[in-house]
């Protein structure tokens, strides 16, 4: 691995997950959690329906109109937990999920609406994260899966270097730090024969110093959107 892509360390100032806060507060999943102040959230459309989708947080409508690979600002939500409902935009407004997230305060995250076999659609939450002060001469970039279930992917540099490895659907990696300038990416199947498929998807990105990034992969071979890679500002 080459010496200019290094692990980035949050030496434990940060949550990667909800979860992980709440193991922190010593509460137990289902408890009110003592949260007080405000987070940031955005949304990013990564599944497959035909149909614009509607977000409502508890019952207030925040989203409407959101279409495949669209992005949402970061918008804020009082921290706590919260019941997120997704309809189809349509005359019959027609219920798609409903599922409790948990917005840590002080935390910026990614709500990510993503296709389901077993129920049609489904909301991931990711932590994102800014970099440390440490490494404001450097750039911090992770990759998420959202594409499809029981997918596993790798991400390369355009030279060769493996940056990312394993990432299965519904998976973050940690952030990583890389020298600020100008970056192409591509995409392989995380099968052990990445020679014999060649990249499925490629990205360029220019990263900023201090500035964190999320590399996401989204969409699948067969559907008219196309499998692609949305390089995304975090925090």
């Amino acid at each position: 691995m080459s010496d200019l892509l290094n692990d980035y360390e949050n030496n434990g100032f940060f949550h990667e997950t909800p979860a992980a806060y709440l193991d922190d507060t010593g509460a137990m999943p289902g408890m009110a959690v003592p949260y007080s102040g405000t987070g940031l959230t955005r949304l990013l459309n990564a599944a497959s329906t035909p149909f614009p989708v509607n977000l409502a947080l508890d019952r207030v409508p925040r989203v409407a109109g959101s279409i495949f690979s669209s992005l949402t600002d970061y918008d804020a939500v009082p921290a706590g937990s919260h019941r997120v409902r997704l309809t189809q935009e349509s005359p019959s407004n027609a219920l798609l999920l409903e599922k409790e997230l948990i917005f840590p305060p002080d935390a910026h995250s990614t709500a990510v609406l993503v296709d389901s076999a077993g129920q049609g659609v489904d909301l991931l939450q990711f932590i994102d994260q800014s970099c440390a002060p440490d490494t404001r001469d450097q750039a911090c970039l992770r990759t998420v899966n959202v594409s499809m279930e029981d997918s596993s992917f790798a991400l390369h540099t355009a030279d060769g270097i493996p940056l990312h490895q394993q990432i299965p659907f519904g998976a973050a990696t940690p952030y990583r730090t890389l020298p600020p300038g100008p970056y192409s990416f591509y995409v392989t199947e995380d099968s052990g024969y990445e020679w014999l498929s060649g990249p499925i998807a490629t990205a360029s990105l220019t990263v900023q110093p201090g500035q964190s990034y999320t590399l996401y992969l989204l969409g699948n071979t067969w559907s008219p959107y196309g499998f692609r890679i949305i390089p995304v500002k975090d925090a």
